[in-house]
C-alpha cells in the first residue's frame, strides 16, 4: 500500500495525540453519528424521502466506523479503552 504525503503526516500526527485528545475527537464523531442517525430515523418516520433516510443512516454507520478506527489507531487511546488481556501466567506471578 502506498501512502500519500498527507496520509503519512496524518498518521505521524495521530501518534502524538494523548488519550484526552483522542477521547475528545472520538466523542465529537460519536455526537455527529448520533445526530445523523436521528435525522435518518426522523426521515424514515415521516416517510418524506426514503433515499435521504438511508443516506443519513449510512453516514451514521460510517462515522461509527471512523470513530472506532481512529481511536484504535492511537496507542494511548487503545491501551486505555481496550487494554491487552493479562495472560493467566502473568496473573499468578
Amino acid at each position: 500500500m502506498n501512502l500519500s504525503e498527507q496520509e503519512i503526516v496524518f498518521i505521524q500526527f495521530l501518534r502524538t495525540l494523548n488519550f484526552d485528545d483522542m477521547m475528545d475527537a472520538c466523542d465529537a464523531i460519536s455526537k455527529e453519528s448520533k445526530e445523523a442517525r436521528r435525522n435518518g430515523l426522523e426521515q424514515a418516520y415521516l416517510e418524506t424521502n426514503p433515499v435521504s433516510a438511508a443516506g443519513w443512516i449510512e453516514r451514521s454507520l460510517n462515522l461509527d466506523k471512523l470513530q472506532e478506527l481512529l481511536g484504535m489507531a492511537n496507542n494511548d487511546y487503545r491501551n486505555m479503552i481496550d487494554p491487552p488481556l493479562e495472560v493467566e501466567s502473568e496473573v499468578q506471578e
